[in-house]
């Protein structure tokens, strides 16, 4: 397993959150205004017994990422303006 990170938006106006595993993505997040907010979990990078996938999307239009595991949820997304950038990580069910 590996950490989670997750990086809060200083800006009181979106109230947004990174959740990332990527220290790459935290760093340049909290050059462009976040805050690190630090370790928050452990997650996989591959399948095991007991987790289910978590899927990222972003929308370009409002700058936001969406970290989802329902498959509804899923296909809705699209027509809302994200698009699916992959497998973020594999999480507990």
């Amino acid at each position: 397993s590996f950490p989670t990170r997750r990086s809060s938006d200083l800006n009181p106006s979106t109230g947004g959150h990174l959740l990332t595993t990527n220290k790459a993505e935290v760093d340049a997040a909290v050059a462009g205004g976040y805050q690190a907010e630090g370790v928050t979990g452990e997650a996989y990078t591959s399948q095991r017994e007991g987790t289910e996938a978590v899927e990222r999307y972003y929308n370009a239009v409002t700058g936001q990422h969406l970290l989802t595991r329902d498959p509804d949820e899923m296909s809705a997304l699209a027509g809302q303006g994200y698009n699916y950038e992959g497998t973020a990580f594999y999480a507990p069910k």
